[in-house]
């Protein structure tokens, strides 16, 4: 065929033809479609899932060394007229919010003072220290605490506190079906400090599947079970 004739040659794909090529065109594009935001909405919620698994520890980790560092402010052997200031401070403490004194530095002798608080507006856990001056049993506090978030996206789990208070049982083991309400009259009873939270993705900020729920607990280690009357700080 001369190239006048190629010019010339109306043959071609028929309308038949052409709709078939382009409906399976569009299955296989819909295909692709379909597999690669598969594959990004999966890959969104497991980097989602390990954001909010990584601040929950992170946090929980932060506060259970906190809780696990708890001191005695005074105790009642070291005066005859005035009482024992235990780690908790019982009146300040709540489902949401728990105050207490501890020592990062082991025995410093100036330990610090610390609250950690859950707002329910900003969804944030977060730490407060009044820094400690002088020694015990005769330490100050500073009046402006040093705040830090430790982290955010967070919400109760349920209907749960985030911190709850347990005390001794009769026997000495720790009553764990009966969490108390802290208060100036039971606060040298508290030897157990739960925390419990859920952590929401930094993206979603919603409990959705990639929430990640953590749990844990502080112990008051200067508790004496053998106090019948729990009305001192052990050494």
């Amino acid at each position: 065929m001369t190239a006048r004739e190629r010019l010339r040659d109306e043959r071609g794909f028929s309308l038949i033809e052409l709709l078939v090529a382009m409906a399976l065109g569009s299955l296989v594009l819909t295909a692709v479609m379909t597999v690669f935001t598969t594959g990004i909405a999966a890959t969104s919620k497991i980097g989602d899932r390990v954001d909010s698994g990584s601040r929950a520890r992170i946090a929980m980790d932060r506060i259970t060394t906190l809780l696990d560092s708890q001191v005695c402010l005074r105790n009642s052997g070291d005066s005859t007229t005035q009482p024992a200031i235990p780690p908790i401070v019982g009146p300040s403490s709540t489902g949401t919010s728990v105050t207490f004194y501890a020592d990062l530095s082991g025995a410093s002798d100036t330990p610090s003072k610390y609250t950690i608080t859950y707002d329910a507006t900003a969804k944030t856990l977060t730490e407060s220290k009044y820094a400690g001056a002088g020694a015990l049993p005769n330490v100050t506090f500073a009046a402006t605490p040093t705040t830090t978030v430790l982290t955010d996206a967070v919400q109760p789990v349920g209907t749960d506190p985030i911190f709850t208070y347990f005390v001794f049982s009769s026997d000495g083991t720790v009553n764990e079906a009966a969490p108390v309400t802290p208060s100036a009259t039971n606060q040298l009873q508290i030897v157990r400090v739960g925390v419990k939270f859920q952590a929401n993705s930094a993206r979603t900020k919603t409990g959705d599947s990639s929430r990640s729920i953590v749990s844990g607990q502080g112990i008051v280690a200067t508790a004496d079970p053998t106090d019948p009357d729990l009305t001192a700080c052990s050494a």
